[in-house]
């Protein structure tokens, strides 16, 4: 496990079982899988799965209720971890379905983006709590600001951004079929922290190979999360 929200299976000391295959215990809960969308989501209480252990095969899954940023360093092909934070964040969402709340569905995460310099850098990270929630009739992505930098800014990113870290590229909710987004959302209505709105074009597609619901905003848009109170998508 790493955290709550995310489990590693991989077969490390002896990948090489007889028919390449071995048991991976799942915790309770909805695992979909960050590294094959491909692969169906596991839907678990608390059972054993059997998954490929060959020296390439590893599963990375997401639990339902979480939003993880992550980057995909296989595209990007960096050499230092500074070539990391010259590229923006992908957000992987699996929703939880909380019964509480009359049939809403939610997930949340954190992310903290510093500098990736500064030894004491308190003043130069930006820290956001990001929510997805849908209600059968939107999906709403939410941006709380923690903690806001003030110091070692990019202007060439954006105003309040420390690098490219604090740029979304895409978001992507696995699992869409089981909560019923199915369709394409293509009313897009982004509100600033100053309460301004603007709508933006494109949509959020349902592709149905992967059962992932994915937006990538159209060029010459930037979904900077400094400049992000919320974006709802119907």
């Amino acid at each position: 496990m790493l955290g709550s929200a995310l489990k590693l299976s991989i077969q490390s000391n002896a990948p090489d079982t007889e028919d390449f295959m071995n048991d991976f215990y799942f915790p309770t809960g909805t695992w979909c899988n960050v590294v094959n969308a491909y692969d169906p989501c596991i839907v678990s209480t608390g059972q054993t799965e059997r998954l490929g252990t060959k020296v390439y095969e590893f599963g990375l899954h997401l639990r339902d209720g979480h939003v993880a940023p992550l980057q995909d360093a296989k595209a990007v092909m960096p050499r230092t971890t500074a070539d990391m934070a010259r590229q923006p964040i992908n957000l992987h969402v699996n929703l939880f379905d909380n019964t509480t709340a009359a049939g809403a569905w939610e997930a949340e995460g954190h992310l903290v983006n510093d500098d990736g310099l500064s030894v004491d850098p308190l003043d130069r990270n930006n820290a956001y709590v990001i929510s997805f929630t849908y209600d059968a009739t939107s999906l709403t992505m939410a941006v709380t600001h923690s903690v806001t930098a003030t110091a070692g800014l990019d202007p060439d990113v954006c105003a309040g951004c420390v690098n490219m870290n604090d740029r979304v590229a895409l978001f992507a909710v696995y699992n869409a079929g089981a909560v019923g987004l199915t369709a394409d959302l293509t009313d897009i209505v982004l509100t600033k922290p100053d309460e301004t709105t603007v709508t933006i074009a494109g949509a959020a597609s349902y592709d149905a190979e992967t059962d992932q619901l994915s937006f990538t905003p159209p060029e010459g848009t930037l979904l900077n999360l400094p400049e992000i109170k919320q974006i709802v998508f119907k």
